[in-house]
């Protein structure tokens, strides 16, 4: 017996109340008891739920067996068969969001149909469905993204595998067919409390994958890695190692960012240049090539749609007015930010200065790490807000500026007086990098989400 379908069938299930419309039907499952003020206020046509805790009983319908068997009654009310779907998963510290942009367009340059679920967003044929409060979103807003495939003829769906989210379940009742991993470094121990538990985290979703597996030769852990595989078909890929199953030899990188290189590969070799800017954005494509080619594409069609690749929104990109020159990424880890700073040294052969933050109530180990890597690289630094909450600005400062040795820092609390003024300070044998935030439009203070944008400050500077 399914009591969703027997009772609301006609209704869309949400879990979240910014989702609630009309035809809404609001699932209260475990841990949304503390948000029943702003269910109440989302006033949703009916709650569902196991227990009612404090909601308006007109409108509260308690069913047991809620919290373990929503997943199966939504498919079967949605009729989803999640054998229909052909899924490609990509899990790591850094570059998931990169995979998934550049093999979202190779597959839309070959016209093939897909969507994707990601940092960046959900997108159906590149089409921007819904904007995610999560890198991994809930299996409800899974579901309810995947009866918009369906109804667009779309089966091959990419997604963004975080370490809280296999941990919590989210992916629960999908098919993981293929799989890439892209690194493991140092993030999220505020709540895996310790790097085996992250680590922990990734494998499970490896010992999951049926088809092509694909890991970063390069990285730590690759013996851990390849062990809980248990699949048909791995492969390696490494900028290092001759052996490994794809190989990529990087020949030049122009100043303008056009990677020439060779990858030796099972399928074939490939010579190219693409405009990446960065070595590891070679690994981010490369990633994806075992399931493209299990996909049935051809080497000389993924080697074409090369011509027109780009780096995604907020991903190492370049803006320039005159001579100056300023990049803003993403990079969010100790690890992420060391690569872009040694790529961009590597690039331009000028002196950095770079912007920079630590979210509040976030991973607290990482700030003095962070600190030391940009004073590794740089010759100013500016310390500012990134996602503060309700964290003291200033307590942040100290923890990164614990990592800083030298006295080139600088502390604006305001991100946006911050970007500014190392613009106005910008000189000719200069560039500046802005990191941490990249492609988002929001940044939290306290209790408040307000809009704003790296991208947009810095176009604004540069008029």
């Amino acid at each position: 017996m399914n009591p969703l379908k027997e009772k609301f069938n006609e209704y869309n299930f949400v879990d979240h109340t910014d989702d609630v419309r009309e035809d809404s039907a609001f699932l209260m499952l475990k841990g949304s008891e503390k948000y029943v003020s702003s269910i109440n206020a989302a006033n949703p046509k009916f709650t569902i739920g196991q227990l009612n805790i404090g909601l308006r009983d007109s409108n509260f319908v308690q069913i047991e067996g809620l919290d373990t068997n929503f997943i199966k009654w939504i498919d079967e009310c949605y009729e989803i068969n999640q054998k229909k779907f052909n899924n490609f998963f990509v899990t790591g510290t850094n570059g998931k969001s990169s995979v998934l942009s550049f093999l979202s367009q190779i597959l839309s340059n070959q016209k093939i149909n897909h969507a994707s679920m990601g940092t960046l967003g959900s997108f159906i044929n590149n089409i921007n469905i819904h904007n995610q409060r999560l890198t991994t979103e809930t299996p409800v807003f899974i579901r309810n993204f995947q009866k918009k495939c369906i109804k667009n003829n779309v089966k091959s769906i990419l997604y963004e595998a975080s370490s809280v989210g296999i941990d919590q379940n989210r992916l629960e009742g999908l098919s993981v067919d293929h799989l890439s991993f892209s690194n493991i470094t140092h993030d999220h121990l505020d709540y895996h409390e310790n790097f085996e538990n992250y680590l922990e985290a990734k494998l499970k979703i490896v010992r999951k994958c049926t088809n092509t597996f694909t890991y970063w030769k390069d990285t730590d852990h690759k013996k851990k890695i390849q062990e809980n595989f248990f699949g048909k078909n791995s492969f390696t890929i490494s900028l290092k190692d001759i052996s490994s199953d794809i190989f990529i030899d990087v020949h030049h990188i122009s100043p303008d960012g056009i990677i020439e290189f060779t990858s030796h590969t099972p399928w074939g070799r490939v010579n190219a240049s693409v405009l990446l800017y960065a070595e590891y954005n070679l690994i981010n494509l490369f990633l994806s090539l075992p399931y493209l080619m299990n996909y049935g594409l051809k080497l000389c069609d993924f080697q074409k749609a090369l011509e027109k690749l780009k780096v995604p929104l907020g991903r190492f990109n370049k803006f320039m007015m005159n001579d100056k020159t300023i990049y803003v990424d993403y990079a969010h880890t100790p690890d992420g930010l060391d690569k872009l700073l040694y790529s961009t040294m590597m690039l331009e052969k000028k002196k950095i200065n770079l912007v920079f933050g630590c979210g509040g109530e976030r991973d607290l180990e990482k700030r003095a790490m962070m600190g030391k890597v940009a004073d590794s690289y740089c010759e100013k630094i500016y310390i500012t807000n990134d996602n503060p909450r309700s964290e003291d600005p200033l307590t942040i400062f100290q923890m990164i500026k614990n990592g800083i040795k030298s006295s080139k820092t600088f502390f604006i609390e305001d991100r946006g007086e911050a970007i500014k003024k190392s613009i106005a300070d910008l000189q000719k044998n200069e560039i500046l990098i802005i990191a941490g935030k990249g492609h988002e439009n929001f940044q939290i203070v306290s209790e408040e989400k307000y809009i704003f944008s790296d991208i947009e400050v810095v176009k604004k500077c540069l008029k």
